[in-house]
């Protein structure tokens, strides 16, 4: 029984290392019909999962950086509440680290972030590409910030979608923080789209438990 358990420590704690090493990534996606990019995550719950996004605000264009920043953090606010409380310390968590996402970003104009394979199982329309928009890793040196975004994609989101990316960031943030780190992005991707079309907010206390498990239990995709 101690051998196993020490096995199953082992096991927890080089995941989460790999993690970290490794980081996330966060993408969005443009098309060529198209002059403002999309999350992906919120592409994909609609053509794969069927949800439709539901923001709080109406979609509008900004004109200057730092206003259309903290309307998104407004809006990722907001979808943050529609989280129930059955579980408070998932929903203080993502409260907490979403006032000081802005403090542990780093804008970077003029680069390219290089692709972090971590999506599983995705499409994209024939016409569209994928940008690799956020890379986010344990900070390991003096002055190293957790989310690294390419400013270039970051301000072809529109308010609404840069909430979406925010959400994706603090969920991969929170899995790591739990000990619950995955190798791709796919079940992050997916409670995000329940969360930004609003149907997290119908789940029952019994949904929302069998739900938060699917999420942030071992898995084979863990492995």
């Amino acid at each position: 029984m101690k051998i196993m358990l020490w096995c199953s420590l082992l096991c927890l704690s080089f995941n989460a290392l790999a993690w970290s090493e490794r980081g996330n990534g966060g993408n969005s996606i443009i098309c060529d019909d198209s002059t403002k990019n999309k999350f992906y995550d919120a592409y994909e719950a609609e053509f794969r999962y069927g949800f439709t996004p539901v923001f709080p605000y109406p979609s509008r264009e900004c004109d200057d950086d730092i206003r259309c920043f903290n309307l998104s953090v407004t809006i990722a606010r907001a979808l943050i509440d529609r989280i129930p409380d059955y579980n408070l310390r998932f929903k203080e968590f993502m409260h907490s680290r979403l006032r000081r996402f802005g403090a542990e970003a780093t804008f970077l104009d003029n680069i390219i972030l290089l692709p972090i394979d971590d999506m599983g199982i995705a499409f994209i329309p024939k016409n569209c590409s994928l940008n690799q928009t956020v890379i986010q890793r344990e900070p390991r040196f003096p002055g190293d910030k957790r989310y690294i975004i390419s400013n270039d994609q970051w301000k072809k989101l529109s308010p609404q979608h840069q909430a979406v990316g925010i959400i994706h960031e603090l969920l991969y943030f929170y899995a790591a923080f739990i000990k619950r780190p995955t190798k791709n992005s796919e079940r992050i991707r997916y409670l995000n789209g329940i969360i930004i079309s609003g149907e997290i907010s119908k789940l029952t206390v019994e949904q929302f438990s069998d739900l938060y498990v699917l999420v942030f239990t071992d898995s084979p995709d863990n492995e």
